[in-house]
């Protein structure tokens, strides 16, 4: 069989509400709209004798795309699941809340479910792989805008057209731990989301974690994130103004 190759893509958080943690819950539950963006990572997949990773430097074990490939297991016979060899091109920066990981995941079982013709995600796995990561079910939804609730998973399609948006997206040199950004996050009560939809204009978005443009780190790049906005818990954050920030890289990118 040929080799099949996709792209897969970051996203943005136009908005992001974050609720306080209520009795045991090990989450925050939210309320955001994610967009995916044209930055992506380049996915190849061809059957092999077994399964393996290229592209990669952490252990098979911890590497989403094989829980993927786990996963896909329990919703289909084994003697339908060859093993393949996956080829991954990285370009997504990993800890800047651009969902990289959970982009790989989704776009590696669409991939293959493709490839050996399984046909479309089953509705019970997409359900099941908001426990590998909250943003999962987005990514394997074939909207490009989606409001998300409860911890994130619970994925309703937006017809907002945003297309081909352009978006500058920022890199600081320095990643955020999304623990420790929830443990510390003290802006509850924001409304970005329910606002946004109301009035879907790109200049109404926000994000609870925009509070940490006040931080140390992010002071030390400019003193005025006016017009700015965080994608996720961070650290990456955006723009739909032509802004320089110095010593902090920019990519011009759109919204697909």
């Amino acid at each position: 069989m040929k080799n099949l190759h996709a792209f897969s893509p970051a996203k943005i958080n136009l908005t992001l509400d974050v609720i306080p943690r209520q009795n045991n819950e090990t989450f925050h539950k939210i309320h955001t709209i994610f967009h995916k963006i044209s930055l992506t990572d380049e996915i190849e997949i061809m059957e092999a004798p077994f399964f393996s990773i290229e592209g990669f430097k952490i252990p098979i074990q911890e590497n989403l795309i094989y829980q993927g490939f786990e996963l896909i297991h329990t919703f289909f016979p084994k003697e339908k699941l060859p093993s393949v060899k996956v080829k991954i091109k990285k370009n997504i920066p990993t800890g800047g809340g651009l969902g990289g990981g959970s982009s790989n995941f989704a776009t590696f079982i669409k991939l293959y479910l493709e490839y050996f013709e399984l046909g479309e995600t089953p509705q019970r796995l997409l359900e099941n792989s908001g426990n590998y990561g909250k943003d999962i079910p987005f990514f394997l939804t074939k909207s490009n805008c989606a409001l998300g609730e409860n911890f994130g998973e619970v994925i309703t399609p937006l017809n907002f057209n945003f297309k081909n948006k352009k978006i500058l997206l920022y890199q600081p040199d320095f990643k955020n731990a999304t623990t420790k950004m929830y443990t510390h996050l003290t802006n509850y009560g924001t409304n970005f989301t329910e606002k946004f939809i109301q009035k879907p204009d790109l200049k109404n978005c926000g994000n609870a974690f925009d509070e940490f443009f006040m931080n140390e780190q992010y002071q030390a790049i400019s003193k005025n994130f006016n017009g700015y906005t965080m994608t996720g818990s961070g650290s990456c954050f955006f723009s739909f103004e032509p802004k320089e920030i110095k010593g902090c890289e920019s990519i011009e990118l759109e919204l697909i």
